[in-house]
């Protein structure tokens, strides 16, 4: 009985120290399988994406602590990213299989495609080990497939993403505005310390505000255009402007430059700023408003504004969100609860009740 345990034991360390050796000196036997080597057989093991086009357009997408982020590597600046997207990435990273290698006699045409105009794709896991590299070009098979070659190979294949048909290369695209989450505020309510909104107008100062939160459920709400407080704030319509912080997101990000350089020489309708606990500065915003026509009937006038924040970002929002926040200094202080209506955002820029 004794001598079966010691050899079970052995034929158990035995088999341990095989596996040890197998596993670090095997390959990866599902890269080497020609349909599935673009793949990563578990997205979960990617942490790091960074794609680049031959136009030195280039992004990183990391995960950090479980949350995305995309950088653009041409301004070097950091956003929390657009989880879709993201998803939609790692998915086609784990699904991708190759249909078949290019003809040879069609190799030489695409190989220069693909040195032309292809995309690199280096795929790395969390632990910051690269563990596929491959080069992504344009549609095959009449868009019902792309192709792709692998780093250091000289055969290209149409790959393809099962039950899907199109061309795979608008997933690995480096446009900045598929890859930012679209947010423009997108607070914690019970992280906010304290909140200001400026009217700029003179005829609107009147309206201008400053909230701070005391930490029992109860707020102060101090006019900007004069001291104190006027009576005992609602503290229910005061959460219920603190919670309109939660998220605000934007129609679309603003890149161009004389887009930018334009909004600059607007006068601004409001300034925002606001402070989370334990934060050593304030976040503060410009909201330019402006008025954009879908057709001639005034009923499909669309009203909008552009917003600039610290990072000099801009964004184009619609007046149906940001009518969220814009309130008046009275609204605190009614007994009834305060109800946003949809209202003109030039004609009639604070909300009405």
């Amino acid at each position: 009985m004794n001598k079966n345990i010691i050899l079970l034991a052995i034929l158990t360390l035995l088999g341990g120290f095989i596996y040890w050796q197998y596993s670090r000196n095997s390959k990866d036997t599902f890269a080497d399988n020609e349909h599935t080597q673009f793949a990563v057989q578990d997205a979960q093991q990617i942490g790091r994406i960074f794609i680049a086009e031959r136009n030195n357009n280039a992004i990183l997408l990391e995960k950090k602590s479980d949350e995305w982020t995309f950088t653009n590597k041409n301004t070097g600046k950091s956003y929390p990213a657009n989880l879709v997207a993201i998803n939609t990435l790692l998915q086609t990273i784990q699904n991708i299989r190759s249909r078949s290698p290019v003809a040879k006699a069609a190799i030489p045409n695409v190989v220069n495609q693909l040195a032309a105009k292809g995309r690199k794709v280096e795929i790395y896991d969390t632990r910051n080990n690269l563990i596929r590299t491959y080069y992504v070009g344009g549609p095959a098979n009449s868009g019902e497939g792309t192709f792709m070659i692998m780093e250091k190979s000289e055969t290209p294949y149409i790959v393809y993403y099962p039950n899907w048909v199109g061309s795979l290369d608008t997933r690995y695209n480096t446009d900045e505005t598929t890859w930012r989450d679209r947010y423009i505020f997108n607070v914690k309510p019970e992280n906010l310390d304290w909140v200001e909104i400026d009217y700029q107008a003179n005829e609107q100062r009147q309206h201008s505000f400053r909230i701070k939160a005391n930490g029992d459920q109860t707020f102060n709400v101090n006019s900007l255009s004069n001291t104190g407080q006027k009576q005992a704030v609602n503290p229910q319509n005061a959460l219920q402007f603190i919670k309109s912080f939660d998220f605000v997101g934007a129609e679309a990000f603003i890149l161009e430059k004389k887009l930018i350089d334009s909004i600059n020489q607007i006068p601004p309708f409001a300034k925002v700023s606001y402070q989370c606990k334990g934060e050593a500065q304030a976040k503060n915003f410009i909201i330019y408003p402006i008025k954009m026509l879908v057709s001639e009937k005034p009923r499909d006038q669309v009203a909008r504004y552009f917003v600039k924040n610290d990072q000099d970002d801009y964004f184009l929002a619609q007046h149906s969100l940001m009518n969220k926040i814009l309130w008046s200094y009275d609204f605190f202080f009614q007994q009834a609860n305060v109800v946003i209506n949809n209202t003109d955002a030039i004609t009639s820029p604070l909300p009405q009740r």
